[in-house]
């Protein structure tokens, strides 16, 4: 009977001292909201729970969603000052989210360094530049993305081409090699693509082929200041008039196949050539695991003897809205320090310095094709309205490559709605 007394009056001590405030602590809970493929959340997970282990009071959760239902639901948080701790923004979107103030300036401290120059020199030379204002940082990133030349090395060998040697070392040999690699049936339906040009999706993606043909023949998509749409001067017409060739002339690409999807389709073969970056592997490795067998990334094409290929970054940021801004500080620095997970899970390269020197980066398909690659690099359209303006880009090459409409007279009709944009600006 004593026993049970003394049994009974231990839990009703614990009982007391659980519900006395302070005694016990909930866990500090961390929200990340994230555009992502399945790989990529898998390796943010991954990290998470790591951090999680060494941080017993923190409790951090990712959301992951597409690029569109993330767009409009982050546009939305922020606008009403709530939304996650952390989250994910492209270089494209910076000039638009940061004179809004929904991104909190990064203190090096919390990254464990004395000041910013020291921490700095712990990433590539100009990979924080995107995400730099005013000597402050906004955010940090999770990849940095060039877009090569990814190529269907069965098809090459069976077309009677080496995929070492023979990929096309300028957009002139698109074509040339194009017209070998295309299969076209009895009744004219083409069953396998030379090249792709993904029209039907996000602008980005427009931009992937047009920009980098663009650039090296000399233009751009607005003036150096951005008050001026010059995507309508002659290096636009003439990149926009190279993507109708491709289709009407060369018969290298289809238009009746323009809408598929175009990951299973590039998975599967039936796209000879496409801009590569490396997370391709990952991505296309769902629709087909034995897919990194059957290509390669090769350095992407120049022109009169320039070259230019598109960059495009992810970084995350802490909400400026946050309360527990210190914190997700310190989970970002824990989840950028590890670029071999990222590779390994994601196909991401995250441009740390010792990225390189990763067990996971010194055989990977694409290596030097990114090393080469990044020299030539430039940044996608980077506007606070970059996505009025996206969308006129869009109507253009459609009213090009779908009503063929003169490349000359689309993109002065994109010229002209694109400067009433940032005119109201």
């Amino acid at each position: 009977m004593r026993l049970h007394w003394i049994v009974l009056m231990l839990g009703v001590w614990v009982l007391a001292l659980t519900s006395v405030p302070g005694l016990t602590q909930e866990k500090t809970k961390i929200t990340i909201w994230v555009q992502t493929t399945p790989g990529a959340q898998e390796a943010l997970d991954i990290l998470l729970r790591d951090y999680e282990k060494f941080n017993p009071d923190v409790k951090a959760e990712q959301e992951a969603m597409t690029v569109v239902k993330f767009d409009e639901k982050i546009a939305v948080a922020l606008a009403g000052r709530g939304g996650p701790d952390i989250y994910n923004i492209s270089d494209r979107y910076m000039p638009q989210f940061y004179p809004k103030g929904f991104i909190e300036p990064l203190d090096p401290k919390a990254f464990g360094f004395k000041d910013l120059q020291a921490y700095k020199v712990t990433w590539l030379p100009n990979s924080l530049d995107p995400f730099m204002r005013k000597g402050k940082l906004y955010a940090v990133p999770r990849e940095l993305n060039i877009y090569s030349l990814l190529i269907n090395t069965t098809a090459f060998k069976d077309s009677g081409l080496d995929p070492k040697k023979d990929y096309p070392r300028t957009w002139d040999e698109v074509v040339t090699v194009g017209k070998k690699l295309v299969r076209i049936d009895a009744k004219g339906f083409m069953t396998r693509e030379a090249v792709h040009f993904p029209f039907r999706l996000y602008w980005a993606w427009y931009a992937l082929y047009l920009g980098p043909l663009m650039n090296a023949l000399g233009g751009d998509y607005l003036s150096e200041d951005k008050t001026k749409c010059t995507m309508n001067e002659e290096p636009g017409v003439a990149a926009l008039q190279y993507w109708y060739d491709a289709y009407y002339k060369h018969h290298i690409a289809s238009i009746d196949r323009a809408q598929d999807d175009i990951y299973p389709e590039v998975a599967k073969g039936t796209i000879c050539m496409f801009p590569g970056a490396a997370w391709a592997r990952s991505v296309m490795a769902t629709y087909n695991p034995d897919f990194v067998n059957h290509y390669d990334i090769v350095p992407g094409p120049g022109i009169n003897g320039k070259k230019s290929v598109d960059m495009t970054m992810w970084a995350y940021c802490v909400n400026s809205f946050s309360k527990n801004k210190l914190e997700s500080m310190k989970i970002l620095n824990h989840i950028t320090a590890d670029p071999g997970t990222w590779q390994e899970r994601a196909g991401w390269m995250l441009p740390r310095i010792w990225v390189l020197d990763t067990p996971q980066m010194r055989n990977i398909i694409g290596r030097d094709a990114w090393q080469e690659d990044i020299k030539y690099a430039r940044p996608q359209l980077v506007h606070e309205n970059v996505g009025e303006i996206g969308d006129a880009l869009i109507r253009a090459v459609q009213r090009t490559l779908y009503d063929k409409m003169p490349a000359k007279k689309s993109l002065d009709m994109m010229a002209e709605e694109v400067n009433k944009i940032i005119a109201e600006k």
